[in-house]
């Protein structure tokens, strides 16, 4: 089960305060590093800058776009960095579920010019709608992933029954907020771009979250 709290009322999620602390250079000592680390710790230092700043923009968009919102909005946020979902009210937290975003790992067909990239989307999604006993008909990528060979498209064996869990919110682009069978893995970077729940966050979730509701997910 995922692990969660309740309060009466909370600041905007962790993901708008901690994001903010931002690296801005190299801590170690110039004379101490060889020309070409130099060179290479400049631009990682470089990039890091310009990651922050896009960071920094990202969360004073988000910030507006919640300023503007309507008091009694029910709408989801998820910190894919620290992964949590926040269930909100206008201001208020109703619900912290510690979840699993996506792992970032890229998988190649060995048979062809396709790749997959598992990321969870970032941006502002909707929920296009609501189910429950969640059917997941396995893409090519679940077999190859499996080393086994991609059946037909209406292969009975790609229908998988209960992985899901009990509730899913579709986010559209085969993206979802679902359960999951791997609940000891909570909290890490492991999925393949859907956000997964506990059992008991997620009938919260689920039970909360209207369709149409937004989901602010960075």
């Amino acid at each position: 089960m995922g692990t969660s709290r309740e309060s009466g009322s909370a600041p905007l999620p962790a993901l708008i305060l901690s994001s903010a602390l931002l690296l801005v250079g190299v801590l170690l000592p110039r004379q101490l590093l060889p020309p070409a680390d130099l060179l290479a710790a400049r631009g990682e230092a470089t990039q890091l800058q310009t990651d922050a700043a896009r960071l920094n923009q990202d969360i004073q968009e988000l910030e507006a776009v919640l300023a503007a919102s309507d008091p009694d909005e029910i709408y989801l946020v998820v910190d894919a960095q620290a992964n949590l979902l926040y269930v909100y009210q206008g201001d208020t937290a109703l619900r912290v579920a510690v979840v699993s975003t996506g792992s970032g790992k890229v998988l190649t067909d060995p048979t062809g010019p396709r790749w997959w990239t598992f990321e969870s989307p970032r941006g502002v999604l909707r929920v296009q709608r609501k189910m429950t006993n969640p059917v997941w008909n396995k893409p090519d990528w679940a077999f190859l992933e499996e080393g086994l060979p991609v059946p037909p498209p209406r292969d009975p064996s790609r229908v998988v029954r209960g992985i899901l869990g009990a509730y899913a919110l579709d986010l559209g682009d085969q993206i979802k907020i679902h359960g999951t069978t791997e609940t000891e893995r909570l909290g890490e970077p492991v999925s393949h771009g859907c956000v997964r729940v506990g059992d008991d966050d997620l009938e919260f979730v689920y039970q909360t979250t209207p369709v149409g509701a937004r989901v602010f997910l960075y």
